[in-house]
């Protein structure tokens, strides 16, 4: 192999080779001439120093190597680095970037994928508290937008607190009202019991009370028609109230009649006729001393309660053939005046002679006597006197 000095280390160096393989230098393949012209040079190193030893110059080189080399590695720890803490502060950060992201979903409305991503961050800072603020402001919009149903949803799972609480009043007050237009008067009472502090609702309450309980008292429900009037003290339920509790026509004034008029037969008659007592009515019935039942309200009025209003009549006595005559014509007297308000002796038995007088030679015959209807059938098996007021 053919050798070269190195034009500038004075090593020696493979003539083919184009760099220095000690100190890095640029050598051209000039072959001999190169060689010459360094034997014909002399060798200066940086400062022009003509007698500098060619060594000190490939240790500088060294030096410079070793040198870039440490300031590559530098850079490289350094880059590395900038790195490392680039991505630590990214995943540092991305609980705060989440959190930023969804705060821009609330503030759009986007309420359900708000609601996602706080529901992601696992109660970082207070994202728990901002999943409620998303559920209240939803509920609010949904207020707004007459939704009341699904408002009072997204409410109920929005916490505690002033504003659920009066976002909550508002959404019921709100529906109830609504269900006032449509008539839907006892989903509102169920509504305004719940907020009766809040604005008119006592009487929006007292109103729809009055309502349901003037139509049940007109169709004479008087039982129901006091659950919402008693008490109420609303326009005219007082009035109602009292002429249900008061009826002259109500299980209690025809006991009240029938029993007075038993006195008045005992006495006079020594009629024998056992009183009735209120407690021992059943199903619009009530059993006589002579064991005949007097059963209140027809089939058109069974619906209606005798506790209330009397409508109709019908004493029937089974056997009857085998009873006193005077003791069952006694519990006639007593069963018309308790069914007639203000009757007594005389126009109790005006009204059984007008019926009788037509029965005597049949089985059934009937007679009118104020406003009502009488009837009395009979046969070998029953006999029944029956009264029923016309409207």
């Amino acid at each position: 192999m053919a050798l070269k000095l190195c034009p500038k280390c004075g090593k020696e160096i493979d003539d083919k080779s184009k760099e220095c393989i000690y100190c890095g230098f640029s050598v051209s393949e000039t072959g001999g001439e190169a060689e010459k012209e360094f034997e014909e040079k002399p060798v200066f190193d940086g400062d022009g120093d003509e007698n500098k030893n060619p060594d000190e110059d490939i240790h500088n080189c060294t030096d410079n190597k070793k040198s870039n080399n440490k300031n590559k590695i530098i850079i490289g720890i350094a880059v590395a680095s900038v790195i490392v803490i680039a991505f630590v502060v990214f995943f540092a950060t991305s609980n705060l970037r989440a959190y930023s992201k969804a705060e821009n979903l609330l503030a759009d409305k986007e309420y359900e994928k708000a609601i996602h991503a706080f529901e992601k961050l696992d109660g970082y800072k207070n994202s728990d508290e901002m999943i409620e603020k998303c559920h209240l402001d939803w509920g609010k919009d949904l207020i707004e937008e007459g939704q009341y149903t699904e408002a009072l949803e997204k409410l109920q799972t929005a916490g505690s607190g002033k504003d659920v609480e009066a976002a909550t009043q508002e959404c019921i007050y709100k529906q109830s009202v609504l269900y006032m237009e449509y008539n839907q008067y006892e989903e509102a009472i169920k509504n305004l019991e719940m907020i009766e502090d809040y604005e008119d609702s006592k009487e929006l309450l007292g109103e729809c009370k009055y309502i349901i309980g003037k139509g049940l008292y007109e169709k004479k429900d008087y039982e129901n028609a006091l659950k919402y009037l008693d008490k109420l003290k609303y326009k005219d339920s007082e009035t109602m109230v009292e002429n249900i509790k008061n009826s002259p026509y109500s299980i209690n004034k025809f006991i009240e009649r029938y029993n007075a008029m038993a006195d008045i037969l005992n006495e006079t008659k020594g009629a024998g006729v056992k009183k009735l007592d209120v407690n021992n009515v059943s199903d619009n019935k009530i059993e006589t001393g002579t064991e005949a039942v007097l059963k209140f309200n027809s089939s058109s009025d069974e619906d209606i309660d005798c506790k209330y209003e009397i409508t109709s009549f019908m004493w029937s006595k089974k056997g009857w053939i085998f009873v006193d005559e005077n003791l069952l014509t006694a519990e006639w007297y007593c069963s018309v005046a308790g069914f007639v308000p203000d009757s007594n002796y005389d126009s109790v038995g005006d009204i059984l002679t007008s019926v009788t007088n037509g029965s005597e030679n049949s089985l059934y015959a009937s007679a009118k006597s104020g406003d009502s209807n009488y009837t009395i059938s009979k046969s070998k098996k029953v006999i029944t006197l029956a009264g029923q007021r016309m409207e």
